[in-house]
Order: structure tokens, then C-alpha cells, then sequence
């Protein structure tokens, strides 16, 4: 079952997340900047953007991160299926 705050998260992530190439290993200052626009969004729309941690299961910019990457991969497979 899909939570608010994750519903609101993957939200912003598919309106403000492109494959844009991996970062560099434990670089991860594109998630948190993403993090940190979330939460000022969510706090807009009424959330209390303390609990995404509670409600993820993990820090909003781990839930970012993780999504960038299979952003990534999903593109990298795209470009791949394309080329065959």
C-alpha cells in the first residue's frame, strides 16, 4: 500500500528527475538538493516533511538517490535496447 508521503515523493521524483548520468560514487548532493526542494514542497502542501523518514523506511534523500539510479539504469537499458 502506497503512503501519502511516498505517493507525494515518487510524484515530484517522475515531474523533476531525468537521467542525467550516475554521480560519482557517494557523491550525493543531486539527491539531496532534490531532498531538500521535496520536503519544501510537501511542508506546502500541508505534510509534515519530518515523517518521510518514518514513512520511507529511509531518509527522503536515500528514497531520491535510489530513484535516480534506476532513472539511470532505465535509461542506460533504453539506449541499449535502441542500439541492438
Amino acid at each position: 500500500m502506497t503512503n501519502e508521503y511516498a505517493k507525494f515523493a515518487d510524484g515530484y521524483i517522475e515531474k523533476n528527475i531525468v537521467a542525467d548520468g550516475y554521480p560519482p560514487e557517494g557523491d550525493n548532493s543531486v539527491a539531496e538538493m532534490h531532498a531538500k526542494k521535496c520536503a519544501q514542497k510537501a511542508i506546502s502542501a500541508g505534510l509534515n516533511a519530518t515523517k518521510f523518514e518514518f514513512m520511507l523506511s529511509m531518509t527522503l534523500t536515500q528514497y531520491i538517490a535510489n530513484a535516480i539510479g534506476r532513472i539511470n539504469d532505465a535509461e542506460v537499458e533504453r539506449q541499449s535496447d535502441k542500439d541492438q
